[in-house]
């Protein structure tokens, strides 16, 4: 993230704070920090910084006008944060706001954090090109958050808002740093995107936090196909031959962990197969009666939700194009790559 601190902060605010906002954001080059140097470098408060922050201002500084990211003048080209003394507009943030802000991490806000984050790590590890995903995750200025299911996300997120009643905003979800990702459950690709989000969608969208909602079903449906063939044994070659057999957009909707139908307590499924919404039926269409039937016994897998994810991080079949491949087809093949940017921007 980029922080512009305004010249009358030097000026007249208190040092203490200064720096302290110096430290959060210069820390193993967490934010890039501006200041207007020639304006700054003879105030008192600039004086009284130690020897590497007065270097990193004055390099900062020096980069931003070479590249030309900004012009020296009223119309300036917003940067991504504004540190001032008195605030204009709900954009603008005081010192303490600033630090209150900046001092906590960007949180990812999952349907289930410690399973999902897998997927999350792993595409940000192969199509960041910054870096800046895997320093802010190690250094702990990222986390990922568990909502506690996505009924629950409102009430997370408002509950983080109310951390923040004793500042000045009225719009409280200005202090936020967070974005959430959720899996579709979609069951086929005519089902609209934000078809069990809509009031869920308008609260973000509202609240002005960013989301995105997966093309697929779930996270466990960009498994690259590779992968199925590390967990081959008696009892699970059966439903991975019936399943490899299927075609991408049969393997973006398919329930790996719970089959097509579920089951009733005493074992028998819910409903046969002509039974299912006419979507779904033409979708597998051309799946063959003994492969359906294999396939909604869903994958074999003690501790699936557990165990599966987590070859998103520790399979070496897992990399840049095997993933690429599981997204070729679909509406967005770029799905991957502006999951990771939508994350990059808030870092």
């Amino acid at each position: 993230m980029r922080i512009k601190i305004k010249v009358e902060v030097f000026e007249t605010s208190v040092f203490k704070n200064l720096n302290h906002l110096l430290q959060i954001c210069t820390q193993n080059n967490r934010h890039m920090v501006f200041a207007e140097i020639s304006k700054v470098r003879t105030l008192d408060n600039y004086s009284r910084l130690d020897k590497d922050d007065k270097q990193i201002l004055e390099l900062e500084y020096n980069k931003v006008v070479t590249e030309s990211k900004i012009e020296q003048n009223d119309n300036q080209k917003k940067l991504d944060l504004n540190v001032c003394m008195v605030v204009k507009n709900e954009e603008d943030f005081i010192i303490v706001e600033a630090i209150r802000f900046l001092n906590q991490p960007l949180f990812i806000i999952l349907e289930n954090n410690l399973n999902d984050q897998h997927f999350i790590r792993a595409i940000n590890k192969y199509f960041d090109k910054t870096g800046n995903f895997e320093k802010h995750y190690q250094n702990g200025w990222l986390e990922f958050a568990n909502a506690g299911g996505c009924s629950n996300l409102e009430n997370f997120i408002n509950a983080k808002k109310a951390s923040f009643n004793n500042l000045l905003k009225i719009k409280k979800y200005k202090y936020l740093r967070c974005i959430v990702i959720l899996d579709s459950d979609r069951t086929h690709s005519q089902l609209s995107l934000e078809y069990k989000y809509s009031n869920l969608v308008k609260f973000l969208n509202d609240n002005e936090i960013a989301y995105h909602i997966l093309e697929k079903r779930s996270m466990e449906n960009y498994m690259p196909n590779e992968v199925f063939d590390e967990f081959r044994n008696n009892n699970t070659n059966e439903w991975i031959n019936a399943y490899l057999n299927l075609n991408p957009l049969q393997k973006d909707f398919i329930d790996i962990s719970f089959g097509f139908t579920g089951k009733n307590g005493d074992g028998t499924f819910k409903k046969l197969r002509g039974e299912l919404d006419n979507n779904i039926q033409n979708l597998y269409s051309d799946v063959s009666d003994s492969n359906y039937t294999v396939l909604n016994h869903s994958f074999n897998l003690a501790n699936f939700k557990t165990e599966f994810p987590t070859k998103f991080i520790n399979s070496y079949n897992v990399y840049k194009e095997t993933l690429k491949e599981m997204t070729r087809h679909q509406n967005n093949p770029n799905e991957l790559n502006d999951i990771v940017e939508k994350i990059g921007k808030l870092l």
